[in-house]
């Protein structure tokens, strides 16, 4: 549920009004908040996100209703408009397919595309297992699963690609992301005296193709084949979903057109051209990429400038990612090759907080203490004080690492003057484990991993990436994008 929570906290301290669900959604899609969105109504996901969270929290929730259909966050002005119960029709709404998500969990469970999707398919498309509920429901009770297919289109050595939504009001750097995945939920329409064996799953491959897709009649009249099964816990929308991946092979004479207007660009791209640009895919894309097509496609990091602002110009640099992304590589990087002094953020607040090093107390009550301090009304304006003050020690350049939260960013650009300038990196979340675990933690599992990651703390750094003067986008070995950042510095020196 997390993610559309923090999307509209983000967008109402922005416009600092209340808002309706539709103004939070538009604004979000606008400015690429809502990428990992697939659905064709977020304005109605959101209001339902929001009001769970009142409904569920009350008074310790961060938002509150204004008035009828207007959000607000809960500082400041105590006053409060009681919404009248929502109560949603079963009957009348939308029922999806859904799992249990224990059930995909334990000894099986997996990250990532698993090509072993037999005893799952057997198992999740079983009327002993699976159950429709409401959508509403679906989207919110984080002990389900919703069921997804996701139709991988095939023609020779291409794959078609689309991209969903039409956004033209951001740089063209930071477009929308492409798809290979067409597909959607099982519904309960779906399901007939011949497909209740498979609680309508196999029909609604078909159906959901055909609403998306204008295919040749005579392309299949069965579902294109299963070739695995996906499960991502690394997002939000990837923890309430798990989808059955489909291949399917059309021939070269054999016209596809968009069905949705939705769909955008749709188009053939050569398999050998993936790698090249992966960071335009979305993250379930870039996994099926890998998985299928690893073979033929060449994955390289890369980075990407911002406008004409050169962040290496600037006097002081923040270097910002998830955990193991590679952000400390690159810190240390700049301090003994360029010059640069470092500054660690992590150290700043454990000497103010008066904590043991993080190796003694662990991360996650490192974690939790600067979460609260963080989020203390002069929080960040004194970690932003301190980092200035340790900076004004030493060389003419700096470079920030750790961090976290947006307030922090601007009071610090307020005290540098806007002398400071904004890396951000990019790591898929299974190349971030690897990384972690080889530096920090060998043992630790990727269930750990991703409860890290998740952590409250952590939850605004993919909002970086809108403000940053340069993407570093870190697919693969850490060798190999430290030397792509080594380029982009010989491009441009120091």
């Amino acid at each position: 549920m997390g993610k559309f929570l923090e999307v509209a906290e983000y967008v109402l301290r922005l416009n600092g009004r209340p808002m309706t669900a539709r103004e939070l959604a538009d604004q979000a899609q606008r400015s690429r908040h809502l990428d990992f969105c697939n659905g064709k109504t977020p304005h109605q996901t959101m209001g339902a996100r929001i009001s769970v969270d009142i409904r569920k929290n009350g008074p310790s929730s961060r938002f509150k209703r204004t008035s009828k259909g207007h959000f607000a966050l809960r500082e400041g002005d105590p006053d409060e408009y009681q919404a009248r119960p929502f109560v949603k029709s079963i009957s009348r709404g939308e029922l999806v397919l859904v799992a249990p998500r224990d059930q995909i969990r334990g000894s099986t469970y997996f990250h990532g595309i698993s090509s072993d999707f037999e005893p799952y398919a057997s198992r999740l498309l079983s009327p002993s297992e699976a159950s429709f509920v409401p959508r509403v429901r679906a989207e919110t009770d984080t002990s389900l699963k919703q069921i997804l297919s996701y139709v991988i289109v095939r023609n020779g050595e291409s794959v078609l690609r689309f991209q969903r939504g039409k956004y033209t009001n951001v740089e063209s750097f930071l477009k929308g992301r492409y798809s290979i995945g067409f597909g959607g939920h099982v519904k309960s329409s779906d399901v007939s005296l011949f497909s209740y064996a498979d609680m309508g799953y196999s029909q609604s491959v078909i159906r959901e193709l055909n609403e998306e897709l204008r295919l040749p009649k005579n392309i299949f009249k069965v579902p294109p084949p299963m070739v695995a099964v996906l499960n991502d816990d690394s997002s939000d929308v990837g923890q309430a979903h798990i989808a059955f991946v489909h291949m399917l092979e059309v021939g070269q004479n054999e016209e596809i057109r968009k069905n949705e207007k939705s769909i955008n660009r749709l188009s053939y791209v050569p398999i050998s051209s993936l790698g090249t640009e992966l960071e335009l895919y979305e993250y379930w894309s870039r996994l099926c990429i890998r998985q299928f097509f690893g073979a033929k496609v060449k994955i390289f990091p890369r980075m990407k400038q911002r406008g004409r602002l050169n962040p290496l110009k600037e006097g002081a640099v923040a270097v910002v990612g998830s955990i193991g992304g590679g952000k400390t590589a690159i810190c240390k990087l700049l301090e003994s090759s360029y010059g640069y002094q470092y500054v660690s953020t992590s150290s700043i607040l454990g000497n103010m907080l008066k904590l043991p090093p993080i190796s003694e107390i662990g991360r996650g009550k490192m974690q939790d203490a600067t979460f609260q301090f963080i989020n203390s009304p002069e929080g960040p304006e004194k970690l932003a004080r301190a980092i200035f003050e340790e900076v004004k020690k030493g060389r003419t350049k700096y470079v920030i690492d750790g961090i976290r939260n947006i307030k922090t960013l601007v009071e610090l650009k307020k005290v540098l003057e806007g002398k400071l300038a904004l890396i951000y990196i990019e790591t898929n979340p299974e190349d971030a484990f690897e990384y972690y675990r080889k530096r920090e933690d060998p043992h630790v599992s990727f269930d750990e991993f991703l409860a890290i990651l998740s952590h409250p703390v952590e939850r605004e750094i993919p909002y970086f990436a809108q403000r940053a003067d340069a993407i570093l986008y870190n697919y693969g070995s850490t060798e190999s994008f430290v030397g792509v950042f080594e380029e982009f510095l010989k491009g441009d020196p120091v």
